[in-house]
């Protein structure tokens, strides 16, 4: 009969597990060494090497080293081994100068894209990242490689670079093969990154791939390359890595302040109140402008007819008061009617009978007299009193132009061209004062 394990024997069996997972770290080595070969793009080739890393004794090669991969190069000269040759470190060293061209600027970005290269081409735990799945055995060089990077830290990479500032675009452009730095993600950078075909920079071909766990391959463990990343906005002050500038990275950069939200327009049944406004001044414009013609016409007509009656009462002046009458009556019907159109309605001169003036021409007639009316007295006011006139129009002239008084021309650039409170003007504010 099968007894429980005991809690000793249970801990027993988790420490024995944690020894066999150290030595599966400890006993990572190298799949790859020195230089073989070179490639068609006359890139130097590998050698296969499936072996412990090597001592680095040469002082040069191993000041070199440190100048770009500090995290491997850590020890003192003998006390550091790795998995590439002293030709390899010439090599990659002129291989980070040319893309130090290009991300240098950003000091976040320079260091993930540094570590990424320098793990894999020099790190002692190479084959703990590296699998190597294709050979050229006539030269034993090492052609094809499955490269593993934890997501994380292929993310935090792409992430603080691709904001990097290259003359008028992007320096992520020149790792995104053919697609457009809009729509380029982290997979079409480390494809182009390790396509012979598209980067003439790679040496052969590696495949990447973003893993998050450790697995097993032929009953030996692997697990992805999780080296410390840098965020382009924080930095790393133990390491010395700055953060990059807002020009590099977004999320330097202050917030926008935010905006309040314009008010709720006024409006009535759904239409801007102050079209409501407008329109019922407009009417009630109208209506007083109608009533007061129609009351005005209403006087008129009440006149004429008063006339005509009184006129045809007398016996003794038939013939000469209808005359008369009729004479006053066209003359207050073209009364007014002085303009080339209402001059229209007369015949050689001849005056209109009432007959063929209808109501629309009496309206606007008055309207035409009334209006001829008021400006002519307010011309024989000015023609009256020329001087005040003019002493007049001068003062309200001079109290409209009073703001001249106060107008400035700004000829400064400085201050044409950027804001007092701006980032840039306080900067130059805090340098003028301590350095002058």
């Amino acid at each position: 009969m099968l007894q429980k394990s005991s809690p000793k024997m249970k801990y027993l069996a988790v420490v024995i597990l944690l020894l066999t997972l150290g030595l599966s770290y400890a006993s990572a080595d190298c799949i790859m060494y020195d230089e073989c070969s070179r490639s068609p793009t006359d890139n130097p080739i590998n050698c296969r090497y499936n072996g412990p890393a090597k001592p680095l004794n040469n002082q040069k090669s191993l000041s070199l080293l440190r100048s770009f991969c500090p995290e491997i190069a850590s020890g003192s000269s003998g006390d550091v081994v790795t998995c590439c040759s002293e030709r390899q470190i010439e090599t990659l060293s002129i291989q980070m100068d040319r893309a130090g061209l290009l991300l240098r600027r950003c000091p976040a970005c320079w260091k993930n894209f540094r570590s990424m290269f320098c793990n894999m081409a020099c790190s002692p735990n190479q084959s703990l990242y590296l699998q190597a799945t294709s050979f050229d055995e006539s030269v034993n060089t090492v052609t094809s490689v499955n490269y593993n990077i934890s997501s994380n830290f292929a993310h935090t990479f792409f992430n603080s670079c691709k904001g990097v500032s290259h003359g008028n675009g992007k320096a992520i452009s020149a790792m995104c093969g053919s697609v457009s730095v809009e729509s380029c993600t982290v997979k079409d950078v480390f494809k182009f990154l390790g396509s012979p075909a598209e980067n003439p920079y790679a040496p052969f071909d590696i495949k990447f791939s973003l893993e998050d766990q450790c697995f097993t391959i032929d009953g030996k463990m692997h697990c992805p390359m999780n080296e410390s990343s840098v965020q382009c906005h924080l930095g790393d002050r133990e390491r010395g890595v700055a953060a990059c500038s807002c020009s590099d990275c977004q999320a330097v950069c202050p917030k926008k302040p935010e905006t309040p939200n314009d008010p709720k327009p006024w409006q009535v049944l759904g239409i801007d109140g102050w079209y409501i406004v407008m329109a019922a001044i407009y009417v009630s414009f109208l209506v007083v402008f109608a009533a007061w013609n129609i009351y005005f016409f209403a006087q008129t007509h009440r006149k004429n007819l008063n006339s005509r009656v009184s006129t045809s009462s007398k016996d003794s002046n038939t013939a000469y008061s209808a005359a008369s009458s009729e004479k006053v009556t066209s003359t207050e019907l073209t009364y007014g009617l002085t303009s080339p159109s209402s001059q229209a309605f007369l015949t050689d001169g001849s005056r209109l009978s009432d007959t063929e003036i209808d109501c629309s021409d009496r309206v606007s007639g008055q309207i035409e007299a009334r209006i001829e009316a008021a400006f002519t007295s307010w011309g024989l006011l000015v023609a009256k009193h020329p001087v005040l006139v003019i002493m007049l129009s001068f003062v309200v002239c001079i109290a409209l132009s009073c703001g001249v008084l106060f107008f400035q021309v700004t000829t400064d650039p400085v201050e044409l061209w950027s804001s007092p409170q701006s980032t840039a003007r306080q900067q130059k504010a805090f340098f003028d004062k301590n350095f002058g």
